[in-house]
């Protein structure tokens, strides 16, 4: 992931620091999502360099640019598709304004 997103890195752009990029970041659950304040997320963009959700107080109240979170499903750990193939998708989660929208963009098993 670093190969392709710190080359992007651009002073003056919305990603102008590697320090912005955060690999397993806690990230702030949207909520009526789980019993979690925060869960870790695989790739997260933060909006300035070290960026992280936690407030003073240690509350997740600051929000991402951006989440990537992969899901794959595996045989005996996880459930399968009704022809009985391995289900694998990537999906990603926006955070616009402090609103997520969870599943903003969801690859499935033929396009991954």
């Amino acid at each position: 992931m670093f190969g392709h997103l710190v080359p992007a890195c651009t002073p003056g752009s919305v990603l102008h620091d590697p320090a912005q990029i955060g690999i397993k970041a806690a990230v702030k659950q949207p909520g009526g999502v789980g019993s979690r304040l925060s869960a870790p997320k695989d790739v997260v963009i933060w909006p300035a360099a070290n960026g992280n959700c936690w407030s003073p107080d240690m509350l997740p109240v600051n929000a991402p640019l951006a989440v990537l979170e992969w899901k794959c499903d595996r045989p005996g750990k996880a459930k399968q598709n009704p022809d009985g193939g391995v289900l694998r998708r990537l999906s990603m989660a926006r955070c616009r304004g402090g609103a997520w929208e969870d599943e903003w963009l969801v690859l499935p098993a033929g396009e991954t």
